[in-house]
């Protein structure tokens, strides 16, 4: 029979969607011409009017190249404080940590990400869809979303599964890649809601391991609520708001080896 997939994006979305939609959406179309009939959801995370985004003010109206079946929304102040309500003002309760303690920005930043995805959580529990598929708005997909990897998602086997790539496993590659999964609803809602984990155990890392950064954080969210990891082929690339792309993961030297020198020339 027909396989239900809901297609879901959370955040600001309209700081890069006009160059990340058209890929999405060759997505969303081959999900369908594969007998996946497939819903689109959005989250938007609405900054004020004034506030700069990759330096540039967002259009709210870029959203509207989505042809979205569901749209919900939040002004990002009243997501503030219910940060800052969690974790202090000055965030001291929820910090993240690779080999350093993250800036006060970008520490705000994740946990807007992560209550994002919670917003998701919380529509995903109310609806009946066989498989989700969950992507930050601002990435751009450089392969297509696999049609076995949704419809293994959906099996039996795999409710207690989410598949998720390795483009950036986080320092150390102690961690597991965010912003693209594939699950049913009910395997994929608690570990996107790990924001109302604040600030305890979320941040409770062995002080041996010293990591506590963002992708150690959904990993150890995932082992604590018993959800295996798959590992999904898809590659993707971050795209801001200017336009310009940055690549997510280890930067070479790391664990990775260096790319091979170019061809001399003739």
């Amino acid at each position: 029979g027909v396989l239900r997939a809901v297609f879901c994006l959370f955040g600001t979305i309209p700081r890069s969607i006009r160059y990340t939609w058209p890929r999405f959406d060759q997505s969303i179309r081959r999900l369908r011409a594969h007998n996946i009939s497939t819903d689109v959801y959005t989250f938007n995370l609405e900054p004020t009017a004034s506030q700069l985004v990759d330096g540039r003010l967002l259009d709210q109206h870029d959203q509207a190249i989505i042809n979205a079946t569901h749209r919900e929304w939040e002004k990002q102040a009243v997501v503030d404080a219910k940060i800052h309500s969690r974790c202090g003002a000055n965030l001291t309760r929820c910090m993240f940590k690779n080999n350093q303690y993250y800036s006060r920005r970008v520490t705000l930043n994740a946990l807007r990400q992560l209550y994002s995805e919670a917003r998701v959580a919380k529509w995903l529990k109310k609806s009946h869809y066989d498989v989700a598929i969950v992507v930050g708005p601002d990435y751009y997909l450089a392969l297509n979303i696999s049609i076995e990897e949704v419809r293994a998602a959906s099996r039996p086997r795999n409710a207690d599964a989410i598949f998720t790539t390795n483009v950036n496993d986080g320092f150390g590659l102690a961690g597991c890649t965010n912003g693209f999964y594939i699950a049913t609803p009910r395997a994929l809602a608690p570990v996107l809601s790990r924001f109302y984990e604040l600030p305890s155990p979320l941040l409770d890392a062995p002080r041996e391991q010293e990591v506590d950064d963002y992708e150690n954080v959904l990993m150890r969210s995932m082992n604590r609520t018993g959800i295996r990891r798959l590992r999904s082929g898809m590659v993707f690339f971050k795209v801001r708001g200017s336009g310009r792309v940055e690549w997510q993961g280890p930067s070479f030297g790391w664990h990775m080896p260096p790319p091979p020198p170019p061809p001399l020339p003739p």
